[in-house]
């Protein structure tokens, strides 16, 4: 055991007492919240649902530990250890029968509620005894896979647990532990959260309260192998019992071929992303496979696939809901990918599925919101066909609008992704676009974490979403390709009866110029351009009256685009009403 770093003095009370006594002190609220769960108590309506699932007899096992189960036909012998009320983890495997044992220190009582509320229960009641006295009981029989569902964080000694749990394990039996990164500590150490979990580069898990942390590896050390899965938010741990040294592998664990994938994005190697993301599917199951799916979306994406990134996307849609149950992390993150795209019906069916409430609550609110608009918005214009043309100087405006349900819309056109300085965009426009397709006006420059990146100098373009070699192969010919697509997309929407264009301005701009060169472009149709211009950036008023100016004020430095941990905060939404508000307000200007 070793130090953790110095104590903060407003920790409560129950953070800074010694693990037996925590466990001591929570105990009454731990107990009260399951009876309370199994009593369909208010607020807990939930998590008594979730209850009722784990009792169903016909429930199958949990993917992720099903494919742990050693290969054969006899009967797989499976603990579910920090069960509460009911074990959790299903209770069938295809083709094989499944002995279920569930242990809870609190059983006895929580059985006593079932029979008071007349509830019929699990197919197997929990036990109330320790490991120790289990392995008497069991007279020497062992388990094939163990199963602890957020609840090594409520044991006053979770290292000991581990150990005695791998000695009531099989040879190549497996354990499977789920938790919450850092649990406790986001719970404020109420009840049983007791300690926390959390990854470490070197690929162990820590265990830690304020005063003391644990290392999980030299926990198992000569018992078991570990290997841990991060999810968002999230820890998929596996203790593989061995008796020795840990087993040679061949091929990389998920949890690296996930890191690989994301690696290579970020490098702009996106056909071996895209590789690995293949791999990373094939081998993924339940929650795993919800995330593998979203990190190959995003690939797609980054590489302008767009139909595999629907397609994938739904798919883990799918996959989500036919899980009992679902890291809220995941599921959020996929619920936001959905709505990225467009696809605002799936995003709110995903983020209903979350749980606990609160965090649904929050997620279902902010695009709940953002569905509805959109929803109003399209009514509002139906009979208007006019299209929604970003035309930089960055890419916030296309991004607001495919998420606040204009996907219909807001076209991909060549300034969605990318930056643009100054009135480049229009002086690109009044050059036919000819200098996108030319490879030697490409120059390549450098992001801040060293990924090659092109930029168009004579007109202050930084495409900073085509980075790295998949773009540069061949002489550039797929981002050549990409840009004739998007140039294509740009001369349909203008030349419709109406249209919106959006600047989104960062950076100084000549609007009378910029009134010119889309009159010319336009030709007899009528068009108006909406300045979206943050508040930190001074600009004359418009002469032209075809040119709306909304000065919209960010709400921090932090706010990112693409990121829903400021985007879908208060702040973040008051931010995009200001972007999305304005577009209505200009296309009810050019419906009248």
């Amino acid at each position: 055991m070793s130090s953790a770093q110095p104590i903060d003095p407003s920790l409560p009370p129950q953070a800074l007492m010694p693990p037996q006594e925590a466990w001591e002190a929570g105990v009454e609220n731990h107990v009260a919240f399951w009876a309370g769960v199994i009593c369909n108590g208010p607020g807990l309506e939930a998590h008594h649902q979730i209850l009722l699932e784990w009792c169903d007899p016909e429930r199958a096992v949990e993917q992720d530990l099903a494919m742990l189960v050693p290969e054969g036909e006899g009967v797989v012998r499976a603990l579910d250890l920090g069960s509460g009320p009911a074990a959790s983890m299903g209770w069938k495997i295809d083709g094989r029968s499944v002995e279920v044992t569930a242990v809870d220190p609190f059983a006895l009582y929580l059985n006593d509620v079932f029979e008071f509320r007349g509830l019929k229960g699990p197919p197997v009641r929990s036990m109330q005894t320790s490991l120790r006295s289990l392995a008497d009981f069991n007279q020497g029989l062992l388990f094939d896979i163990a199963y602890l569902n957020c609840s090594l964080s409520t044991f006053a000694d979770p290292v000991q647990t581990v150990r005695d749990l791998l000695a009531q394990l099989k040879p190549g039996g497996a354990i499977l532990i789920r938790s919450p990164i850092n649990g406790a500590a986001a719970a404020s150490y109420f009840a049983l959260h007791l300690w926390n979990l959390e990854p470490s580069d070197d690929g162990d898990i820590s265990i830690w309260r304020p005063d003391r942390r644990h290392s999980l590896r030299d926990a198992v050390n000569g018992l078991g192998f570990i290997e841990a899965q991060v999810l968002p938010q999230f820890l998929n741990i596996v203790i593989r019992r061995t008796d020795g040294e840990a087993p040679v592998r061949d091929e990389p664990t998920i949890q690296q071929l996930s890191e690989a994938v994301d690696a290579e994005v970020k490098a702009g190697r996106l056909a071996d992303a895209m590789r690995m993301a293949e791999q990373l599917r094939r081998r993924s199951t339940g929650a795993s496979l919800v995330v593998a799916l979203t990190q190959s979306a995003a690939a797609a994406r980054q590489a302008h696939r767009l139909d595999e990134v629907q397609a994938h996307l739904m798919e883990a849609k799918r996959v989500a809901s036919t899980l009992r149950s679902c890291p809220a992390s995941v599921l959020a993150q996929l619920a936001y990918a959905l709505e990225r795209e467009g696809l605002a019906d799936a995003a709110q069916a995903v983020s209903d599925r979350i749980q606990p409430r609160g965090a649904r609550l929050e997620i279902s609110r902010a695009i709940a919101e953002r569905r509805a608009w959109g929803e109003q918005t399209r009514r509002r214009f139906a009979a208007l066909h006019a299209p929604i043309v970003p035309l930089g100087q960055e890419c916030i405006p296309f991004d607001v609008a495919m998420r606040w349900g204009l996907a219909d819309r807001v076209v991909d056109g060549p300034f969605t992704a990318g930056v643009f300085y100054g009135d480049g965009p229009a002086k690109l426009i009044a050059n036919g676009f000819s200098d996108l397709f030319d490879p030697a006006a490409h120059k390549i420059a450098r992001t801040p974490s060293g990924v090659e990146a092109l930029t168009l100098p004579a007109y202050g373009a930084f495409l900073n979403h085509q980075l790295g070699p998949y773009w540069l192969e061949n002489d550039k010919s797929r981002l050549i390709d990409l840009y004739r697509e998007r140039v294509t997309a740009f001369a349909q929407a203008v030349a419709s009866p109406s249209v919106l264009f959006v600047l989104d301005q960062r950076y100084p701009a000549d609007l009378d110029l910029w009134a010119g060169t889309l009159e010319d472009i336009v030709g007899q149709g009528a068009f108006r351009l909406l300045v979206v211009r943050f508040a930190d950036i001074e600009g004359p008023a418009p002469t032209d009256p075809r040119i709306d100016v909304a000065v919209v004020p960010k709400p921090s430095a932090d706010y990112v685009w693409f990121d829903a941990a400021t985007y879908s905060t208060p702040a973040g939404l008051m931010f995009e009403r200001g972007i999305v508000g304005a577009m209505a307000s200009s296309l009810a200007r050019l419906s009248s």
